[in-house]
């Protein structure tokens, strides 16, 4: 694959010549491999842009054991504790 180089020399005056120069843009894109336009066609520029764009969503699932949790096995002993006490307070077996 070869490239070229554009390299346009002037004066270092910034804003000296502010039109658009579209066969400029128009090399430069064509060296990049990208488009160049004028108004009338940014919607389908960027709109192409878009599509070239991979989407960087990523969808994670994260799984929580229930009894790797500490808070759980302490609750769960205290439930059987509290039904215990209540069987043993009624006379229940």
């Amino acid at each position: 694959e070869s490239r070229d180089l554009i390299v346009i020399g002037k004066s270092h005056r910034e804003g000296e010549e502010l039109s658009a120069a579209p066969d400029t843009l128009q090399r430069f894109a064509d060296v990049c491999g990208g488009e160049a336009g004028d108004f009338t066609k940014t919607e389908r520029i960027i709109t192409g842009m878009l599509d070239a764009v991979e989407s960087k969503e990523a969808r994670t699932a994260e799984v929580y054991r229930l009894w790797d949790n500490y808070l759980v096995i302490i609750l769960m002993a205290g439930l059987l504790y509290l039904e215990w006490s209540m069987r043993k307070r009624l006379g229940l077996p």
